[in-house]
């Protein structure tokens, strides 16, 4: 799923690269009781919008890039959520 050059970009917070360190990432959010991720576009990229309920509306999203089928970089604006503030954003599953 990762490349092994990944990169991860916690907006706000650090930067991590490599499969193994950006790995721990992913068991982070596993831990999440409640959180959901849908796919969106946030100012006309696409996007992955991040819930805490399921019927509460978006908090932040993230920006991912693929090579082939593998994770190349995760730009998370988990810590920057005033970012999402004055963003335009769609859900590709739901109405705003």
């Amino acid at each position: 799923m990762l490349a092994e050059d990944v990169q991860l970009e916690l907006v706000g917070m650090t930067e991590k690269s490599g499969a193994t360190d950006v790995g721990a990432y992913f068991g982070n959010y596993a831990r999440l009781e409640g959180m959901s991720l849908e796919l969106g576009e946030v100012d006309d990229r696409p996007a992955l919008l991040v819930r805490e309920r399921p019927d509460g509306p978006p908090i932040y999203f993230l920006f991912v890039r693929f090579r082939d089928d593998r994770i190349r970089f995760i730009r998370d604006y988990r810590y920057a959520r005033y970012v999402f503030d004055e963003a335009q954003w769609t859900s590709a599953t739901r109405e705003p």
